[in-house]
């Protein structure tokens, strides 16, 4: 009997260890807890953040920001992360914002990012989409090893990039986050950032509250108040104007 219950405590004890390591090897950043603004290039012990111009530009050269949604909407905690400085309207990342690059002080074996791409409000068309590309890095160059994407509007959905997904087993130095657009503007926002040394790590995510809600009226982006008949004329005209002349140029 007594043998027995040393062999289940032995047993229990193990399990025990085993889900706890399996959950302290995932560390997840959810950018919350700091005021709207704030450059976190280097706010975060063993990874460094920083803006990467693909095909773009970066507002503010290198910096990267932890953004309170202005506007009072919360979708996956107070903050999410982006290029875009101070008094920008949803905080996205676009491909005129550059990408989110993350350099990881020690090698990773996997990696996530919660994305939930959109449709700016004056565009319409085809959504682009959002990724995640993970590298190993070689000396100076960094090499391409994988990525996960997504297209799916109005809702978080979880990127996940792990060693398994490429035979060589190589582990990630560094990240990519951005969005592509479609065929009109479309951008993406970015939340809880996460990182493990096991394959099988940061494969969970909130999923999204979904949908997108509208700014409020006078913020930019916004929709404005139905305009008289006269104006819809006029409007209406004016696009046919603009769009004769693309058309010929």
């Amino acid at each position: 009997m007594v043998r027995a219950f040393a062999r289940y405590v032995i047993w229990l004890s193990a399990m025990l260890l085993f889900v706890t390591g399996t959950a302290l090897a995932d560390t997840t950043i959810t950018f919350d807890g700091l005021a709207d603004g704030t450059v976190i290039n280097n706010q975060y012990a063993g990874v460094t953040l920083q803006c990467f111009v693909g095909g773009g530009g970066c507002p503010t050269g290198a910096n990267v920001y932890a953004r309170t949604e202005g506007v009072g909407f919360a979708f996956s905690g107070a903050n999410v992360v982006s290029t875009e400085p101070l008094g920008i309207w949803p905080l996205q990342q676009d491909p005129a914002t550059g990408a989110i690059e993350v350099l990881f002080s020690t090698p990773q074996s996997a990696a996530s990012i919660e994305a939930m791409p959109f449709t700016l409000p004056e565009g319409f068309g085809t959504p682009g989409y959002s990724y995640l590309q993970a590298y190993s890095k070689s000396g100076s160059t960094f090499n391409f090893l994988g990525a996960s994407y997504d297209s799916t509007l109005n809702q978080y959905s979880l990127l996940n990039v792990n060693t398994s997904q490429w035979a060589s087993g190589t582990l990630i130095d560094a990240l990519l986050i951005g969005q592509v657009e479609g065929g009109f503007p479309t951008a993406a926002l970015f939340d809880n950032l996460c990182y493990s040394d096991v394959a099988t790590g940061c494969n969970s995510g909130s999923g999204g509250p979904g949908p997108f809600p509208a700014p409020p009226p006078g913020t930019p982006g916004a929709p404005v108040t139905a305009p008289e008949p006269g104006t819809i004329l006029l409007s209406g005209l004016g696009l046919a104007a603009f769009a004769l002349k693309r058309a010929c140029f």
